[in-house]
């Protein structure tokens, strides 16, 4: 949503942060991001949140991933397109299960969108001489928000075995598949302890560093 959609009150308190807000079994990260035009002005930027919450019962999950015409989403629903009856509800909740700035976000997002969290883990990513790079091999839930950073890394590590054997590419492929199949593993592991954190154990403490964003255990070096 545009940022003037939200009160003086909320931009401010929000600020340049990442901000998270946590509640029983449920929590939102939300953080401001570049205009259509690129602009970081305040006041002239684009917010953007994830409200996580739980659906154990996998006849509402059915439900809430079938939209207004009956199709059934495989991964979201598009926005626009989720039932008035699960909107109603979730602008409902909000205002008891989080803060107010946090429940204002989601007040004022006129058409939100769903999208179901999944972890994918793949057993090779080497078929011949295609291989799976970022989401199309293994995929981790966005705790980490190590997606951008994980299809990188695989393909300079690529282009590192590449360069290494320049006129053998099964060679280079061999070379190079142990190691992500490694990090792949490494994420989706970690990530699964993070959102059981939130979503689950409710023990999730900010300054946990083994909380961290990024691709590896010790990504980033905040300051407390």
């Amino acid at each position: 949503m545009h940022e003037s959609a939200l009160t003086a009150e909320t931009i401010k308190l929000t600020g340049d942060a990442l901000g998270y807000c946590f509640g029983d079994n449920t929590h939102i990260c939300m953080y401001p991001i570049p205009n259509i035009d690129g602009s970081v002005d305040i006041g002239n930027r684009l917010f953007n949140y994830v409200w996580y919450r739980n659906l154990p019962d996998p006849i509402l999950l059915e439900e809430v991933m079938t939209d207004k015409m009956g199709f059934r989403g495989e991964v979201s629903i598009h926005p626009g397109k989720v039932q008035d009856r699960f909107v109603d509800e979730m602008k409902a909740s909000v205002v008891t299960e989080l803060a107010p700035a946090a429940a204002e976000l989601v007040l004022r997002t006129e058409h939100p969108y769903i999208q179901q969290v999944q972890d994918v883990r793949v057993p090779n990513m080497v078929f011949g001489r295609a291989v799976l790079l970022g989401d199309s091999g293994f995929v981790a839930r966005p705790h980490a928000a190590a997606g951008t950073a994980k299809a990188a890394s695989e393909a300079w590590a690529l282009a590192e075995c590449l360069e290494q054997f320049p006129n053998d590419i099964p060679a280079a492929l061999k070379a190079w598949e142990p190691g992500q199949l490694a990090i792949g593993n490494s994420l989706v592991d970690r990530v699964v302890m993070m959102g059981n954190r939130a979503q689950v154990e409710n023990s999730w403490v900010p300054a946990d560093r083994s909380l961290r964003f990024g691709l590896k255990e010790g990504s980033l070096q905040p300051v407390y």
